[in-house]
């Protein structure tokens, strides 16, 4: 037994959340077709210090990985000190996103965070393809823009493509371009 699977096996037995899914925000700029959250009632967020005790108390509970998702984090404008918080506090951080609405000056703060691994919807190779399933156009752009700024700075970058009906067959090309942008 390895030890990764020792304290997976610690942590079952002893009811530690060591994995936990945060999702931050209801909101989101996209209207995928596929996706649950209903971007037009989108339910209350909790406050940032509630979000940072949040943080804590799963902490002291032993979780050692926490995914952030949403919606779409970027659209909190305390999200990259929620970051900066989980990091502080220990936390191995990874960040579910459209990438969309990510900057630069975004792109540089998860850098420097370091330990933040991104993980980024694309749909398709083909941006007609994507921008029909997420019903933003330019959305396959802004998306592949925020995997390269990632990618320049040494930001670990998943392209994560769930196969749909419209993206059927299509995977061989996005596993291309995954390997092109230097992500997995």
């Amino acid at each position: 037994m390895t030890h990764f699977e020792r304290l997976n096996a610690h942590a079952l037995a002893n009811k530690v959340p060591l994995h936990v899914l945060f999702e931050i925000t209801g909101r989101c700029s996209l209207d995928c077709r596929h996706c649950y959250v209903d971007v037009h009632r989108p339910p209350p967020e909790l406050a940032t210090r509630e979000v940072k005790d949040a943080f804590e108390q799963l902490r002291a509970a032993g979780a050692m990985f926490l995914t952030v998702s949403g919606g779409e984090p970027f659209l909190r404008p305390d999200l990259l000190p929620l970051l900066a918080h989980a990091r502080r506090l220990g936390f191995a951080v990874r960040l579910f996103t459209s990438g969309t609405r990510l900057t630069r000056a975004d792109a540089e703060a998860l850098a420097r965070l370091g330990e933040v691994a991104v993980e980024l919807s694309l749909y398709s190779h083909r941006h007609e393809v994507h921008d029909d399933v997420t019903r933003r156009r330019g959305s396959h752009r802004r998306t592949l823009r925020a995997a390269l700024r990632l990618r320049r700075l040494g930001v670990p970058v998943v392209l994560k493509a769930p196969i749909l009906a419209p993206t059927a067959g299509g995977h061989r090309p996005l596993l291309e371009l995954a390997r092109r942008v230097g992500a997995d």
